[in-house]
């Protein structure tokens, strides 16, 4: 009788020779060991059938397509066959580093609400350039992301084979590229997810790869979007998709009508959730208000068209009240009644800080900002800092600018103007972002 192993590492690989024995060699050397190792040998045309069998280890079973049949077919067979309680996927030229499945199996075991469990990983670029590519830990975030983007690294991926068998599910082989995506996205909301903030792989981002193109990934990203769409009871045309990548995509628009276009979307897909109640509601508006922060702040011309627009839109029932402002900013507002009050800084967190006010029946009596100096904003005309020159006795500055160093300077200039350092406040140090999960 033959014991049947705890897991079931599963790779497909298709003319991979130059890093396979690599890859290979970082799955034998584990910690945790057992398993089964099925390699795919997808129709390779170089050494690759060559460098599988060269290694003598009874835990290795080969797969060998007799034509290239793609990932998705590939994956297939191999989890047909997997007799693991739990499946790892590994790609054949990345590494794994050698606790890697110990960690994850560990988790798992510990977590038996989790179905599906990634990593961060250390992401290797041909120039030998590494930098850390992560994703939110907690299941109510990946979710969330998954309306835009798989969030989570398929080849860090520890999952349970009762997935794939209790709702009979496998990889569609009628496609190509993101197979992974557009599974995470028909298991929505069936399964649990977790990622472990804790690199374990060494993922190699290969220029000339597909996964490298953007653009001949798009058609296969969008596949996937439609369908996370559709859990919304959302069934977009063909321009509100393109608003769908741009809201994620963060791109310079022309006119203020583009932008009224990308926001209506977004208030719909927030109207949407709130009514069926697929995504976290409070995690779903704290991430599409960071992507309407970021598209806003790219407009530079139109910021404040853009601040107008969302000043009269709807969506304000949803995004107004995002940053929870310490009771202390109230107290210190409280305690300078005969103070003016002037915000300085109107980025996007300058906008939200009047609006704040304005909700709070707070006076602003004055803005400023030296980019835009002139402009008129809800009755204020932009000033620049010279013009708080009389005011140093009679002002509070509240200074809306996130990067410490500029905030340093811009409080270093002030007080040469004259003002204490008692009137003068960074609104960062009163923000607390809602991390409800």
């Amino acid at each position: 009788m033959f014991n049947i192993p705890k897991a079931s590492v599963v790779m497909t690989t298709y003319n991979d020779s130059e890093y396979l024995i690599e890859s290979i060699q970082s799955v034998l050397n584990q910690t945790f060991i057992d398993f089964e190792f099925i390699i795919v040998n997808d129709g390779s045309t170089d050494k690759t059938i060559d460098i599988i069998n060269s290694f003598d280890d009874p835990r290795i079973i080969i797969i060998n397509n007799l034509k290239n049949m793609g990932t998705s077919y590939s994956s297939n067979r191999a989890i047909e066959i997997a007799r693991g309680e739990y499946i790892f996927r590994a790609d054949s030229d990345d590494i794994n580093y050698p606790n890697r499945f110990e960690t994850q199996i560990q988790f798992m075991e510990g977590n038996k609400n989790i179905d599906i469990c990634g990593s961060w990983a250390d992401r290797l670029y041909d120039s030998g350039e590494i930098d850390l590519w992560s994703y939110p830990s907690t299941h109510n975030e990946i979710l969330v992301g998954q309306l835009f983007y798989p969030n989570v690294i398929h080849p860090t991926l520890i999952i349970r084979r009762k997935v794939f068998l209790e709702h009979d599910i496998t990889y569609d082989e009628r496609i190509s590229l993101t197979e992974d995506y557009n599974l995470f996205v028909r298991l929505i909301p069936k399964v649990n997810y977790h990622n472990i903030p804790e690199c374990l792989i060494k993922y190699r981002k290969r220029k000339g790869s597909l996964s490298f193109d953007n653009n001949k990934n798009k058609p296969y990203l969008n596949r996937a979007r439609l369908i996370a769409l559709s859990k919304l009871e959302i069934f977009p045309t063909e321009k509100e998709l393109e608003y769908h990548w741009i809201l994620h995509d963060r791109r310079k628009l022309n006119d203020s009508e583009s932008i009224l276009q990308i926001v209506n979307w977004a208030y719909r897909l927030l109207v949407q959730n709130e009514k069926l109640e697929i995504y976290n509601q409070n995690i779903l508006t704290r991430f599409i208000t960071e992507k309407l922060k970021a598209l806003t702040d790219i407009q530079q011309d139109l910021i404040l068209e853009t601040f107008e627009l969302l000043n009269e839109h709807p969506i304000n029932k949803y995004i107004t009240n995002f940053f929870k402002f310490n009771l202390n900013i109230k107290k210190i507002l409280s305690n300078n009644t005969n103070s003016e009050v002037y915000i300085y800084g109107f980025g996007t967190l300058g906008y939200s800080t009047y609006k704040f006010f304005v909700v709070n029946d707070i006076t602003v009596n004055g803005i400023i900002d030296n980019n835009l100096t002139g402009k008129l904003f809800d009755s204020y005309e932009i000033g620049n800092k010279e013009e708080l020159v009389s005011r140093h006795k009679t002002s509070i500055v509240i200074i809306t600018i996130l990067n410490n160093e500029v905030g340093e300077e811009v409080i270093e200039d002030l007080i040469k103007m004259g003002f204490h350092i008692d009137n003068l406040y960074k609104i960062k140090d009163f923000i607390i972002e809602n991390k409800e999960v």
